[in-house]
Formats: structure tokens, C-alpha cells, sequence
């Protein structure tokens, strides 16, 4: 079967896209397939660079193949329906994920233009089963070096059936695929050493935003002094435990204001913020305009 009619196939809802694109948008141009190398090399199917506006909403289960998507700007959301694993895809994000898992991929913050190709074959179950993930990895802040490259070489080389530029693309994925594995293993054994009150903590900020926190409660459940948390969470996060916070419940709120018809001072309310003003304010110095305009803008897109 070929690769168009399996995306086709995976679909589980018509893509929900901006009048006059059409759901091939997001695999963008199709590679000719040698049927020689049988599998056995890494095998691009397609690849694309994409300017997704609002909206931009795939929802996608049992493609048969991996995909590397790349953002270079705007922002976007990858969501793992059964696993219930989300990466926000921020500028210089790179995310390695599969396909055969149920997944939605939305635009956040348009545009938002990505670059992505979708492969499978060669070692690429390897490469995903070492990330230990089961269904995707991401790597933040890739603004320059190896990733880039040999994305970019992917990106301009021949994609007819011909085996010298199919072993060109093998060699490129394999060093694109490698430096992804050891760049991502580096940093999970970073991870390792985070204390496990911190990273409970930064789980509680991420997934109930919407509760009330303070540093006095925080203490009493971690059994953490609250300066100690405060300061190895700024150290180990790049950012205070509130800014952290208040970042999360923001970038939530953005999402609410594009797809819900709720007032402002009940969308500040369902992420935590219950004081109206002070929520108005908080967005504006976080995307330096109030929610209301915020959301004008992403409807007149």
C-alpha cells in the first residue's frame, strides 16, 4: 500500500484544517519508492515544510512508520491519545515519535511552521526503543549544529527511487537518528539526578495547574524545606517554581481562548487564577497582549 493511502487510512477524524488546504497538507511531498531495498534501509516516505495556521488539527492512529518534526517557529502540540504523553513543540524543538500510536497534532500558537518527514524501515524500531519511550522523545533549543544539518541535507536531496540517493537519505537519517538517541539518552541521565521532590513537584505544576499552591503547602507535603524548594527548583529548572508555574496556567489559557466560547474571567479560573485582573496582567507580560485581543487575533485567522 502506498504511503498516501495509509495516511489516508489512519485518519480517524477529517483533519480539521483552514479553509482550502487539504488533509495531504501535513505529509506534504511523497518520495519514490524503491521496492529493492526491501526494507532494509531507512525509508523516507514523505517530507514537507509546513505553515499551519488556525486551525491545524490531525488526529491519527496506526500509521506504520516514525516521524521527526522540527519547529521553527509558532508553536504546536503533539499528544499521545492512549498514553496520555504531551510535548509542547516550542522554536527549535526536534520530536521522534510513533506513528503506530494514536496521536493528535494541533496547531498552539500560529503560524506555526514546521518542518517534518515520515520514514520507517532500517533501524529506526532501534533508535525508538532506546529512547526508552514508547511512543516519543523531544529535544529542546536545537538552534544549530549536527541536527540541523543533516536535517537540511534530507531536506535537498533527490527524492526519486534511484539507490544512490536512497543510501544518501540512509546515511543522513542514520546521523540524524543518532545524534538525536545520544543527545536524548545525555540528557534523561540528567534527569536522573533532579531530586524526586522536585520533579514530583514540576509533575503537580504541569498536570494540576488549576489547583491553588503555595510554598508553605508544598513544604508540608514534600517534607521539603520551602526556601530549599524554592531554590533547587530555580537551579534545576532555570526558572522560579511561581514563574514555572504561571507559564504552564498561561499556555493553557491560550488554548482555551482558541477553542472555547468560555469568558476570560472563567478560563483564568480554570487554570488557577482566579483573580481576573491579575490574570489579564499575567498574560499580557507573558505574550504581550491581553487575553481578549489574544483571541480575536486567532479567530480572524
Amino acid at each position: 500500500m502506498d504511503f498516501a493511502t495509509s495516511f489516508s487510512n489512519a485518519l480517524l477524524t477529517p483533519p480539521h484544517l483552514t479553509s482550502g488546504l487539504d488533509k495531504t497538507i501535513l505529509y506534504g511531498s511523497l518520495y519514490e519508492q524503491n521496492p529493492e531495498t526491501n526494507n532494509q534501509l531507512i525509508t523516507i516516505y514523505s517530507r514537507g515544510t509546513i505553515d499551519a495556521g488556525y486551525p491545524f488539527f490531525y488526529d491519527i492512529s496506526g500509521l506504520d512508520c516514525y516521524c521527526f518534526l522540527y519547529t521553527i517557529s509558532g508553536t504546536g502540540r503533539l499528544e499521545n491519545k492512549s498514553k496520555t504523553q504531551t510535548h509542547s513543540l516550542t522554536p527549535g524543538s526536534l520530536v521522534f515519535f510513533d506513528c503506530r500510536q494514536p496521536f493528535t497534532l494541533e496547531t498552539t500558537t500560529a503560524p506555526w511552521k514546521f518542518r517534518i518527514l515520515f520514514a520507517g524501515g532500517g533501524a529506526l524500531p532501534f533508535y525508538m526503543e532506546n529512547t526508552h519511550s514508547s511512543f516519543g522523545c523531544l529535544l529542546d533549543n536545537i538552534l544549530s549544529g549536527d541536527f540541523l544539518f543533516f536535517l537540511n541535507m534530507i531536506f535537498q536531496n533527490n527524492m526519486d527511487s534511484n539507490i544512490i540517493y536512497k543510501l544518501s537519505d540512509e546515511k543522513n537519517m542514520t546521523n540524524l537518528c543518532t545524534a538525536f538517541l545520544s543527545q536524548y539518552l545525555e540528557k534523561d541521565e540528567e534527569t536522573l539526578y533532579i531530586p524526586s521532590y522536585l520533579l514530583e513537584m514540576k509533575k503537580l505544576f504541569d498536570t494540576h495547574y488549576e489547583q491553588t499552591y503555595s510554598l508553605d503547602d508544598l513544604e508540608t507535603s514534600l517534607g521539603i524545606s520551602k526556601y530549599r524548594l524554592c531554590r533547587e527548583f530555580s537551579n534545576y529548572f532555570h526558572e522560579s517554581p511561581i514563574h514555572y508555574l504561571n507559564r504552564i496556567r498561561i499556555s493553557n489559557s491560550k488554548l482555551l481562548l482558541q477553542n472555547t466560547n468560555l469568558k476570560i474571567h472563567e478560563i483564568g479560573t480554570m487554570v488557577g487564577i482566579e483573580n481576573t485582573n491579575h490574570f489579564i496582567n499575567l498574560f499580557k507580560r507573558q505574550e504581550g497582549t491581553t487575553p481578549l485581543i489574544y483571541r480575536e487575533m486567532r479567530l480572524s485567522q
